[in-house]
């Protein structure tokens, strides 16, 4: 396991929204932060997001680094540190 894959089995998309601003509806859903929205299009799944307005999808990782403009290994780094997901490589390999 890397860490990608221990930070999108540890860290739920609706979670990973609401630390950016984004809340979902009863429904799950939230305005699209991807194209101009006035109702909620986008749906969060506990393990990926998807838009039905822009086809934007992908999982935690994805949606941590499009919203904060960072590459995705800076954005499963910060969302390890935020949730508190341990680095499983061994410490001589991390950066």
């Amino acid at each position: 396991m890397n860490l990608f894959e221990a930070v999108k089995e540890a860290v739920p998309v609706p979670e990973a929204a609401r630390v950016c601003g984004l809340v979902p509806n009863g429904s799950g859903m939230v305005r699209c932060p991807f194209h101009e929205d006035h109702t909620p299009s986008m749906k969060l799944y506990e393990d990926h997001y998807y838009c039905f307005g822009c086809h934007t999808h992908g999982d935690v990782v994805d949606l941590y680094a499009r919203l904060g403009k960072l590459r995705p290994i800076e954005a499963a780094q910060v969302l390890a540190k935020l949730f508190r997901v341990e680095d499983p490589r061994p410490v001589f390999l991390r950066d």
